[in-house]
């Protein structure tokens, strides 16, 4: 059962975050190219923003394992911040970029993720970066869906307006 669960975990956390990453980067390629400067610039901040965010939570703070829960929450912020502001790409790429801190720094010894067995951390590691993976992907998802039906409903409105401009040109 201990083998079975382990493997389950790892492979439902790789498919969380490896797989969004390769399809919303190869989905995006095109649109990579025409993206703007700021929209560039805006992606740097951010990521360069969760990486450190990552750093100081999984990394640079010292004391007690679990004795500061609160500092779980701190790249939450922007991890909704990439999903709204860059979409899935930008949700993808800094879910992977939290992960690859927050394992790195459990590999060290440090952070919050190292308070008993190695199985019982990576347990614990897989389990924070599956409930942020979905959150942050959802989020993102939910924000292109919202962003696509308003511009279909502009879409309409103007060919609504057209129709009627039409209709009253006849009369």
């Amino acid at each position: 059962w201990t083998n079975w669960q382990t493997r389950f975990v790892s492979n439902v956390l790789s498919e969380l975050t490896i797989v969004p990453l390769i399809v919303t980067t190869a989905g995006s390629l095109s649109g990579a190219r025409q993206a703007r400067g700021r929209k560039w610039l805006e992606a740097v901040v951010i990521i360069s923003l969760l990486l450190a965010a990552s750093w100081f939570v999984f990394i640079r703070a010292r004391g007690v394992p679990g004795s500061f829960p609160a500092l779980f929450y701190v790249p939450f912020p922007l991890l909704a911040a990439a999903a709204v502001r860059l979409g899935p790409w930008g949700a993808s790429t800094s879910v992977m970029a939290c992960a690859l801190v927050a394992i790195w720094g459990a590999v060290q010894g440090h952070g919050p993720f190292v308070a008993s067995s190695a199985a019982e951390n990576a347990l614990t590691i897989q389990v924070f970066l599956i409930i942020a993976s979905v959150s942050v992907m959802s989020l993102a998802t939910l924000t292109e869906d919202r962003a696509r039906a308003e511009s279909k409903a502009r879409r309409s409105e103007e060919q609504l307006a057209i129709a009627l401009d039409a209709a009253q040109i006849g009369r």
